[in-house]
C-alpha cells in the first residue's frame, strides 16, 4: 500500500493557519479536507506493516489517493413536461447515473420558468419543508429565481456535510433524525455508524432543520437571517473540535487576526450581552429573533451597549485575547435554540 502525506508540497498550505477565509471555500476547501482527512487515513494504517508513506510534490496530488464525495450531480432538464412526479428511474437517467446506482445525497437543480416549492415538490417526491430546509436563501417559495440553483435531497431530509469531531448519534440527534434511516439511505455510502469521512456529505433522512430551533415548526424558517462573516482573518478552529467544556466539544468557530481588527454583527438584532463572561473574557451577545443569537468572544474592546439595536456589519468591538485565549481571535457562535450549530452551514449559505 502507498500513501501520499499532504500538506508538504507546492501549492498546499502548510498548515491550517496559512487558509485565508476566501481560500477555506471552494476547491481548496475540498482540497484541504482531502489532505486532513489523508492524515487520519495515515495515522489508522500506519501499524500496518509493508505502507511506504512520501510527501506529495502538488496539492492536486492528494485527488487521486482519495475522493471527496461533496461535489453536487447536476440534473439534467430534457425540456419535458412532466404531468405527475418524477420517479425514481427517470430520475437516476436525469442524474446521468449507470442503471442500479443509489440515488446521490443530493442533486443541484436550475429553476425554470413557473417554478414553486411547491410544484417542485410534488414534481420530486419531497415535502416542501425538505427543499426549504436545504436552500434557506429562499425568502419567497413562490417565487423562485429563474437560472438559480436549489440544492434537492434524494429523499425527505437534511443535507449535511461532515466535520471533523462529528458523530453520527451527534448528527442525528441534532436534526432529529434516526440512525438507522441515515446508514439505510444507499447513497450516503455508510459502511458503519463509525465511518464518517471528513467533508463527506451525506444526507440525513427524515432530518429536521427546524430542529435547531428546539422543535419549532417550519415556519421560523424565514426569519433566519442572511448571516455574514464577522471579520476577514484566517480560520484557526472548526465547531465540533473536541473540547474540556460543557459541551465536550468546540461550540463555535475561531478567526485568527491583529489585535484591533474590526468585528462587525453577523446580522441585525438586539445586544443583550455586552461585558466580561469568564473565560470568554469581554464577550457581546446578539439576539437576532426567532431563538437565533450570535456571540462574539475575546474582545479586546467592546463599542455596543446592553439593549443596543445593530444592524448587519454595525461595529460590535475589536479583536482581542481577553479570557481564556492564547492568542488574537475571534470565537464566533450562532446558537438556535440555545443549541450551539456549526457558523460555516450558516455563514456559507
Amino acid at each position: 500500500m502507498h500513501v501520499v502525506l499532504p500538506g508538504v508540497g507546492s501549492g498546499a498550505p502548510l498548515s491550517l493557519n496559512e487558509l485565508s477565509l476566501d481560500q477555506v471555500n471552494g476547491v481548496s476547501r475540498t482540497e484541504l479536507t482531502a489532505r486532513r482527512y489523508a492524515t487520519h487515513l495515515v495515522a489508522d494504517i500506519v501499524r500496518a506493516p509493508s505502507v511506504a508513506i512520501s510527501p506529495m510534490q502538488s496539492a492536486d496530488q492528494v485527488q487521486v489517493a482519495l475522493t471527496v464525495a461533496s461535489k453536487p450531480t447536476l440534473y439534467r432538464d430534457t425540456g419535458v413536461v412532466e404531468t405527475g412526479p418524477v420517479s425514481a428511474s427517470v430520475l437516476s437517467t436525469r442524474l446521468g447515473l449507470d442503471p442500479g446506482d443509489p440515488l446521490p445525497p443530493f442533486f443541484n437543480y436550475t429553476i425554470q420558468r413557473g417554478d414553486t416549492v411547491t410544484k417542485l415538490a410534488r414534481r420530486f417526491g419531497l415535502e416542501q419543508e425538505s427543499i426549504l430546509f436545504n436552500n434557506f436563501e429562499l425568502r419567497d417559495p413562490d417565487r423562485l429565481p429563474i437560472g438559480g440553483e436549489l440544492t434537492l435531497p434524494g429523499t425527505d431530509g437534511v443535507v449535511y456535510t461532515v466535520k471533523l469531531g462529528d458523530t453520527l448519534s451527534a448528527i442525528a440527534e441534532n436534526f432529529a433524525a434516526d440512525i438507522d434511516d441515515i446508514l439505510a439511505y444507499e447513497g450516503n455510502r455508510l459502511a458503519g455508524a463509525n465511518h464518517l469521512i471528513e467533508g463527506e456529505t451525506i444526507l440525513i433522512v427524515g432530518g429536521s432543520a427546524s430542529a435547531t430551533f428546539g422543535g419549532f415548526a417550519a415556519d421560523p424558517v424565514f426569519a433566519i437571517p442572511n448571516f455574514r462573516w464577522p471579520m476577514g482573518g484566517v480560520l484557526t478552529d472548526f465547531f465540533g473540535t473536541p473540547r474540556s467544556n460543557s459541551h465536550g466539544f468546540h461550540a463555535g468557530i475561531d478567526i485568527g487576526a491583529p489585535t484591533g481588527t474590526f468585528i462587525g454583527a453577523t446580522a441585525a438584532g438586539i445586544v443583550i450581552q455586552a461585558g466580561w463572561d469568564g473565560s470568554f473574557g469581554l464577550s457581546v451577545i446578539v439576539d437576532h429573533g426567532g431563538g437565533v443569537m450570535s456571540r462574539y468572544a475575546h474582545l479586546d474592546h467592546i463599542d455596543v451597549f446592553l439593549g443596543a439595536f445593530v444592524e448587519a456589519g454595525s461595529l460590535i468591538g475589536f479583536l482581542g485575547q481577553t479570557g481564556f485565549s492564547t492568542g488574537p481571535h475571534l470565537h464566533f457562535e450562532i446558537l438556535m435554540g440555545g443549541t450551539p450549530v456549526d457558523p460555516l452551514v450558516w455563514l456559507n449559505s
